[in-house]
């Protein structure tokens, strides 16, 4: 559906945590869009190098779909 409708789907995973990576990175083979591995103790370097990357899309949407057994928590 993603590809159907001109959707790149990108994945970013923390190295070392189960995420089925097989699948999330044939979603992001066939839509094009890129599969990223961080490295929990360089998260801030590794994550300003993915934000980095050239701007794709402006005034874009993205929905986030939890698990229903997680969910977002405010920062104070």
């Amino acid at each position: 559906m993603a590809k159907d409708k001109g959707v790149t789907i990108s994945v970013i995973s923390i190295e070392g945590e189960e995420c089925r990576l097989e699948s999330l990175s044939a979603l992001a083979e066939v839509t094009e869009g890129n599969l990223s591995k961080v490295d929990p103790e360089k998260l801030q370097e590794d994550f300003a190098n993915v934000l980095a990357a050239e701007l794709l899309a402006t005034h874009a949407n993205a929905t986030i779909r939890l698990h229903k057994s997680l969910r977002f928590r405010a920062i104070d």
